[in-house]
């Protein structure tokens, strides 16, 4: 009998206890949660706690993503979204408050600005909340570098607006309230220090539980005397480079030799990041060898990753990576190679695809480069039949026929950059198919 009821006793301890511990971290991720959202929304601007919105009718999970340089960030995933009427309520009283600002999304509780700006700008599948994003920038990571104060800000840039609520005269322990994505920069407004320079700056960015919006950088319930508005000063971030190159139909290559790595927050991954301002629309071959395997990823201006770690190929003690993409004029992109240590250095190589086609069949040409580089990819049309009633078109490329349903870029390899799925949403890898028609057989 004393063992059934020492038995029992001890199942009860148990689930006592890990009903006490599960409590308790609940409540943890609660309050940190609570912080993170009202202080990322104006500081609670209206006098509404923003964070009962989200416990009351919203799951969520504490995860983390990635920083370009492998560091993890806290975040929270939520899962569901505002109801109909407060996302109504949120849009009109932003178009009240601000009616020169353009809404670009409707109010969204499932991402925030330092998660657009930062992380992702595909709201339909980022789902996070980001309490802060200074691991990007702090000195161990280092994924971005502020820009001197003798540069101009410039497109792609992230815009970060602080407050000036910390230690008088020091603005370590400032806070970064808000961040967006600087679209574009005119140096002949006068300043007007409503919160540094940002009124020479048009911005895109996430309002808190409200919308998507395009502005002028000082128009914002951040900068608002109306919202209570936390932000004093802006600063402004751009990928931390080891070199800039701009690749023209003139000089379309740049060849590195690797012999220093930069710095990394993890010592045993370090990495070397390339500016490539592209200043002619074309395939690209970037061969990337090392004595060891390499990480190789490529960017574009806004830090979203196109390419990711490709197979490394093995030939007579030599690494190395070999990518193809196409990179569109006027863009910039960031090549990322990654070293397994500080000892080891590579090289990279970069051609550009001038390429001839030469029809296969009525879904597919091959399209053939002098550097050797040949493959098969799908016809590009307009759609337009040659004749009423013709299931063919042109090719715009090949000049042969092709079935008039065909009408993407074409999935040309198992690259994801080159997916034609992918490609419905990313419309900077459309081919410059007016530059490309004098490569036609």
């Amino acid at each position: 009998m004393k063992k059934v009821n020492v038995f029992k006793i001890m199942v009860f301890l148990i689930v006592f206890l890990f009903s006490f511990l599960l409590n308790i971290n609940k409540n943890t991720i609660e309050s940190i949660d609570a912080v993170c959202i009202s202080y990322d929304s104006s500081i609670n601007y209206n006098n509404e706690l923003l964070t009962s919105v989200i416990m009351r009718d919203f799951d969520f999970y504490l995860t983390s993503v990635l920083t370009p340089n492998g560091r993890a960030i806290d975040v929270y995933e939520i899962f569901g979204e505002l109801p109909n009427d407060r996302i109504n309520y949120e849009n009109s009283r932003n178009e009240e408050d601000f009616p020169a600002a353009t809404m670009l999304a409707s109010a969204s509780v499932r991402y925030n600005c330092h998660s657009y700006a930062w992380y992702s700008q595909d709201i339909n599948n980022n789902n996070y909340w980001m309490p802060s994003p200074e691991r990007y920038y702090d000195e161990y990571d280092m994924s971005y570098t502020e820009i001197s104060s003798n540069e101009d800000p410039r497109t792609g840039d992230i815009i970060c607006y602080f407050d000036n609520m910390g230690t008088l005269d020091d603005a370590s322990d400032d806070k970064n309230v808000h961040s967006g994505i600087v679209l574009a920069y005119n140096p002949n407004l006068v300043i007007n220090n409503v919160c540094g320079n940002s009124n020479q700056v048009l911005v895109v960015s996430k309002w808190g539980i409200g919308g998507l919006y395009q502005h002028q950088g000082d128009y914002c319930p951040y900068t608002s005397l109306i919202r209570n508005g936390p932000a004093d000063y802006v600063k402004y971030y751009r990928p931390r480079t080891d070199a800039i190159y701009t690749l023209t139909q003139s000089n379309p290559t740049f060849n590195e030799s690797c012999t220093t790595v930069g710095t990394s927050y993890i010592p045993s991954d370090k990495y070397e990041m390339y500016e490539l301002h592209i200043d002619y629309s074309s395939y690209y071959k970037m061969l990337i060898s090392s004595t060891y395997p390499v990480n190789v990823r490529l960017y574009d201006a806004h830090m979203q990753l196109l390419i990711n770690n490709p197979t490394n190929d093995y030939d007579n003690g030599t690494y190395s990576v070999t990518i193809n993409p196409y990179l569109s004029s006027g863009n910039i992109y960031y090549l990322r190679v990654c070293y397994q240590n500080a000892l080891i250095s590579g090289t990279i190589i970069t051609h550009m695809h001038n390429y001839t086609y030469t029809w296969q069949n009525y879904m597919k040409h091959n399209a053939t480069c002098t550097c050797g580089d040949s493959h098969l990819e799908m016809h590009i049309t307009n759609g337009v039949p040659i004749s009423p009633g013709s299931p063919y078109s042109q090719c715009l490329l090949c000049g042969g026929l092709a079935l008039v349903t065909i009408n993407s870029p074409g999935n040309i390899n198992d690259d994801n950059l080159f997916n034609i799925e992918n490609v419905k949403y990313t419309p900077y890898i459309y081919k410059d198919v007016e530059k490309r028609k004098k490569y036609i057989n």
